[in-house]
């Protein structure tokens, strides 16, 4: 009889983690997943289950705050971890890199990325998604994040990203078309002179929270 391979999944959003479980389910073989929603019930686990073969996180698991704590208990119990995330600056992947993460996999990438990702951290191999690998290669470590100038709609669409939906689920969402949707983007990026990395970290700090009343 083949022993599961037990997959810890932490993310705070619960359409995001449940689309996760059904397509790691579907498409790999003896796995068992175990699902939390927040840090800590996920790290009290993790410290007292030494049979755990993959942790996929996310990095935000509180409403506009970052979180490597998993990450680095991870490292220090040497179990391969995956981060699935929103956050695409190289600022965040070269720490995971840090933290000797199996995978970095942004939230926007195709399901394939997710797949392919997990079938090689469980054997043992690195991976990081496109998105990931094109923002290495890009310079963001003198990006200052700015209070956005953004329009209603352009707002909620970045609020939907980064509530883990891809742009396939925002087109839906929204019922508008994918050029429209490359518009309001494009706009974005024009008039904040920024890219879509810099736009999603801004919009984490500034907007992300009413509670956070910076002006």
């Amino acid at each position: 009889m083949i022993e599961s391979k037990i997959i810890v999944i932490v993310d705070d959003h619960g359409i995001t983690r449940k689309g996760m479980v059904e397509i790691l389910l579907d498409t790999i073989k003896d796995i068992d997943i175990v699902e939390f929603n927040d840090e800590e019930s996920a790290l009290n686990f993790i410290q007292k289950n030494n049979q755990i073969h993959l942790i996929i996180t996310d990095l935000q698991l509180y409403l506009n705050q970052k979180s490597f704590n998993i990450p680095q208990i991870a490292k220090k119990l040497n179990l391969p971890h995956i981060i699935h995330t929103s956050f695409e600056n190289k600022v965040f992947i070269e720490e995971a890199i840090k933290n000797n993460a199996m995978g970095y996999i942004s939230k926007r990438s195709e399901t394939i990325h997710l797949i392919q990702g997990v079938t090689k951290a469980l054997n043992g191999e690195k991976y990081t998604c496109p998105i990931a690998t094109a923002s290495l290669d890009r310079e963001n470590l003198n990006w200052v994040p700015i209070k956005l100038k953004l329009s209603p709609t352009e707002e909620e669409i970045l609020q939907l990203y980064v509530n883990g939906m891809n742009t396939e689920t925002i087109l839906k969402t929204l019922k508008i078309s994918n050029n429209t949707l490359h518009t309001h983007r494009r706009n974005i990026f024009s008039k904040n002179q920024c890219n879509f990395e810099q736009a999603m970290e801004s919009f984490h700090l500034w907007h992300g929270s009413k509670a956070n009343n910076k002006e």
